[in-house]
């Protein structure tokens, strides 16, 4: 049952127009659980009051109960818009659905997903390979129909249609890797105006004589006596034009994401992921593939002219500087206009948090399983400290450390947005329904209050 606003304090309301907006889902419980007997779901997420606290009694008393299933943790529920714990298609309707008309006019709407592990983050924004695709297929789906209504509605002055382009980065342990390639390593890099590039594979070419073209060089047989430059890819874009399409790119989200044992279960996300939809045209995609590959030479260029300062080199780097700077202007000229282009959601499944309490020799889990927590909760330290950086109301407390971890490098573009766009964002946090999670489920509310509190 979904609650109304009304049963928390200071709850915003489903429509609410505000930067950030937060929701909490609760998963159902799971078979294993009741086999273990964890059947009681915690009062407060089913509307119910929470129950009163157990009497002080001492060890060895009648009455007396471990501290652990004593301990009657409050649930920090201020601020949430509603608590929801229908499917996934219902979830959508609730959270993204009514803010996906952001997206149909350039803006960006994002989604994060948080939660401890075991939580169901996973299955709420991928979905199961048996049919249910999570939010986001059902984002995609949506962005598709506005497409088309959009191209139908515009038809007589655009000269290019639109069309949806989909993106999957991965942070595991704090590298960065390319879903939609196969997982390649990827790097991630600032160009020449202060934005954020996610780089692919790289690839050698002959640095250019004087006069030859680039595009000449790297087609022409590499030398003995050669120059040579290394130079990156972009990150993996597919076109998506369909369900089908998009099927494609969940199940690579799914085949190539890293998952392993946590304290819950064995099947874990151990790694953060953001998918990326942007309503894009022909001509804003060419614009942006040239300024990306104007950018992967530039380094080796400059390279180049460190060692030898020749004349050649020197126009060589200033073609190159202005033709970044023109084909960024003409993709930045595009966006500018009205209408539906460049319009973005991201969706970002934060790898579960996870206790801190396992002793590595007696549980049997590895050192590198280890490793993999403390990466996923330092991230998520950096995250929370980012938003406290945001919301800090004197400019000495406001330290925003987007670059402690590379999951808040990829999302500063989301969270502190430089471009005057329209933007709304979602917090969801799941949490498991038992009262065995209370301690956990608190954690993961507090946490979330951070984005309602904006």
């Amino acid at each position: 049952m979904s609650l109304s606003c009304k049963s928390f304090p200071k709850a915003g309301a489903d429509n609410c127009s505000g930067s950030f907006v937060s929701f909490v889902r609760v998963r159902p419980v799971l078979d294993f659980e009741l086999a273990r007997g964890a059947s009681a779901v915690v009062p407060e997420l089913s509307g119910a009051a929470p129950p009163p606290p157990r009497p002080r009694v001492r060890p060895g008393q009648p009455g007396w109960v471990p501290s652990s299933a004593a301990a009657r943790v409050s649930l920090p529920l201020a601020g949430y818009a509603s608590v929801l714990d229908g499917a996934n298609a219902s979830v959508y309707a609730r959270t993204l659905g009514p803010r996906m008309s952001r997206v149909a006019v350039g803006g960006t709407t994002s989604l994060f997903c948080y939660g401890y592990t075991g939580s169901g983050k996973t299955y709420t924004l991928l979905g199961d390979a048996g049919g249910d695709g999570g939010l986001c297929r059902a984002a995609g789906e949506d962005l598709l129909t506005k497409i088309s209504e959009a191209n139908r509605a515009e038809d007589s002055v655009r000269s290019t249609p639109l069309w949806l382009r989909a993106s999957v980065a991965e942070v595991y342990n704090e590298s960065v890797y390319d879903l939609l390639d196969g997982r390649s390593e990827c790097s991630l890099r600032m160009d020449g105006e202060g934005r954020l590039a996610v780089r692919g594979p790289t690839r050698k070419i002959d640095l250019p004589p004087p006069g030859e073209d680039a595009a000449d060089a790297e087609a022409a047989a590499p030398g003995p006596a050669a120059d040579f430059a290394v130079v990156t890819n972009g990150q993996a874009a597919v076109r998506v034009n369909s369900a089908r399409d998009l099927d494609d790119v969940l199940l690579a989200c799914r085949r190539h994401r890293a998952t392993g044992i946590s304290t819950e279960h064995s099947l874990s996300s151990r790694s953060h992921a953001v998918v990326k939809y942007e309503i894009v045209d022909d001509a804003l995609v060419a614009a942006r593939e040239r300024a990306e590959e104007a950018e992967s030479i530039r380094p080796a260029l400059q390279v180049a002219y460190a060692k030898e300062k020749t004349r050649a080199l020197r126009h060589k780097l200033i073609e190159i500087e202005k033709h970044i700077k023109d084909a960024n202007a003409e993709a930045d000229a595009m966006l500018a206009g009205p209408g539906a282009l460049g319009g973005r959601c991201i969706l970002v499944d934060l790898a579960g948090a996870d206790h801190d309490s396992r002793d590595v020799g007696k549980s049997g889990h590895t050192a590198e399983q280890r490793a993999e927590s403390t990466a996923i909760n330092m991230s998520l330290m950096a995250l929370r400290a980012c938003l406290r950086g945001l919301y800090a109301k004197s400019a000495t407390q406001r330290k925003l450390p987007f670059r402690d971890s590379k999951i808040t490098r990829l999302l500063e573009e989301v969270l502190a947005p430089k471009n005057g766009r329209a933007l709304e964002s979602i917090m969801l946090v799941n949490v498991a329904p038992g009262e065995h999670m209370r301690k956990e489920t608190a954690k993961s509310l507090r946490y979330g209050q951070l984005f309602s509190s904006r």
